[in-house]
């Protein structure tokens, strides 16, 4: 079949840009490709209508990948996920029993197809199954009937005799002797994604010894597939989300009652800034951390704030915050919490607004200086410094972010994600698509989310309820809980009767995932 030149041409722009983090412009895409400018331009224009792409900077009009693409992509990354989460864990079982090891997917609906296969070295059997074979019945199989008996999305379509049903479940798997002398054992689990359905099926064989071999062999493997759906974001049947509010936001008030409050809203722990949410600010010792502990009620310390700003012109004021941040990290223990957290600061020095020093590589590598310090420090006392970038900071981006902590490389550095402080009033329509893009880059370094809300009211962005803006969790806290499900997401700007609607809006939302 001949090749397509506009398809393959369209490829090419979006594999450029994909390359070019802060964006591109026509010229720059039309000279790179050697393309005429006008069939460039069509074909950015048709591709921005289409949400694949957006403009990083609109003055400027540079483009980078959008939305849709991240949608499409999740795609892949859904399958993608199960494969490579799935594969080691079942190498290193097959190659503990000497067994052989299968991953299958379902799709349209009605066909299984072998997505992974291993041989130990040791196993005794030889597999003539290959990747990309297709199982079209599941009645007549083990890993069929382990599809018909968990995934509740083909009740109605496949059919299982349901006091056999019954006793899968009750097991957790599926079993069945193969070959020609029945000399094969076959064993298939279910493996659960983030949203409690089943995402795959995973199965192993190996020489059949005994009734008391096949039931220690499935245990063990059974193991195997909560690891797998675990790191696939599986909590057990229900989403286990740690929700937190920034305490101050409560008022200011006495540590016990700071705690009971948070209770009273249903939330499992604060954000604590000490000197701003205690009526009598507590002295950076021991002995007054220990004191909030004791009154702590159940409610954890999920972190202690303690921004700064590390390129502040008053040196004296930048060496307090970094002092300061030292010691929490030290008194951590004494709250139980093992991350302390700030922003990257601002040239305007107090007002922590955009200045046009903030962005450039000298402000970048003074913080990057601020933090390796701190780190240090973190690593000494086995705490985490959290970061979190904001758009008029030194740190402003995904991308930046990304940097930073892969310069500063260390498991003692997580960041946190604040949708709306990455915002501006270029930017803000194109949240969805930030977000994908955090969450792309920035996966396994992502210890917090920030959950806030916004209008744009009289050319501002304003925060309100996290019911009541621009921001659709519906959409957005599936996309964090499926990229990220033991964060802790954390309440920030919501203040008075806000506080309890989003509680039962963020609940409410929680309640139709697990319904899925």
């Amino acid at each position: 079949m001949k090749d397509n030149r506009s398809v393959n041409r369209i490829l090419a722009i979006l594999e450029l840009i994909s390359k070019h983090p802060d964006g591109l412009t026509l010229g720059e895409i039309y000279r790179e490709l050697d393309m005429p400018k006008a069939t460039a331009y069509d074909f950015l224009q048709t591709l921005y209508k289409a949400d694949a792409i957006y403009y990083k900077d609109p003055f400027r009009k540079t483009y980078v990948i959008g939305s849709k693409m991240y949608a499409i992509g999740s795609v892949y990354t859904k399958n993608s996920n199960f494969i490579t989460t799935s594969a080691p864990l079942l190498k290193q079982f097959s190659d503990e029993y000497g067994c052989n090891a299968f991953a299958t997917k379902r799709i349209n609906g009605d066909k299984i197809v072998f997505v992974h296969a291993y041989q130990a070295p040791q196993s005794q059997i030889v597999s003539h199954v290959e990747v990309g074979q297709i199982y079209t019945s599941f009645s007549d199989n083990y890993i069929g009937e382990c599809y018909a008996a968990f995934d509740k999305k083909i009740e109605g379509i496949v059919k299982i005799d349901e006091a056999r049903k019954k006793t899968i479940i009750t097991k957790g798997y599926t079993c069945e002797l193969g070959g020609d002398l029945n000399h094969v054992m076959n064993i298939a689990i279910p493996i659960y994604n983030f949203e409690n359905r089943v995402c795959g099926v995973v199965a192993v064989s190996r020489l059949h010894t005994s009734i008391e071999d096949t039931q220690n062999i499935a245990k063990q493997f059974i193991e195997v597939g909560k690891q797998i759906s675990r790191r696939l974001g599986f909590l057990g049947g229900h989403f286990i989300m740690k929700l937190g509010i920034r305490a101050h936001d409560m008022g200011k008030m006495e540590a016990k009652a700071l705690f009971e409050c948070a209770k009273s809203y249903g939330f499992d722990g604060i954000q604590l800034v000490v000197n701003k949410a205690l009526n009598v600010e507590p002295k950076l010792t021991e002995e007054d951390f220990k004191s909030i502990s004791l009154v702590q009620n159940g409610v954890s310390v999920l972190l202690l704030g303690s921004y700064f700003n590390p390129v502040h012109s008053d040196q004296k004021k930048r060496d307090n915050g970094i002092e300061r941040f030292k010691l929490q990290l030290a008194l951590a223990d004494c709250v139980n919490t093992e991350y302390v957290a700030s922003e990257t600061g601002s040239y305007y020095d107090d007002q922590w607004i955009y200045h046009e020093q903030n962005h450039t590589k000298h402000a970048y590598q003074e913080v990057l200086s601020v933090f390796k310090d701190l780190e240090k420090v973190a690593r000494r006392y086995q705490k985490t410094v959290l970061v979190e970038a904001a758009y008029a900071h030194v740190i402003f981006s995904p991308h930046t972010l990304k940097r930073f902590v892969t310069d500063l490389n260390s498991k003692n550095v997580k960041v946190i994600i604040d949708l709306y402080n990455l915002l501006n009033l270029r930017n803000h329509r194109q949240h969805e698509a930030i977000l994908a893009e955090a969450l792309h880059l920035l996966k396994d370094d992502i210890a917090v989310f920030h959950l806030k809300n916004y209008i744009l009211k009289e050319g501002k962005l304003v925060q309100v309820g996290l019911n009541k803006g621009l921001f659709d969790y519906r959409k957005l806290l599936p996309m964090m809980l499926k990229n990220n499900p033991e964060a802790y997401y954390i309440f920030e700007g919501i203040t008075g009767e806000d506080i309890q609607e989003s509680m039962s809006y963020i609940k409410s939302i929680l309640e139709e995932q697990h319904e899925i």
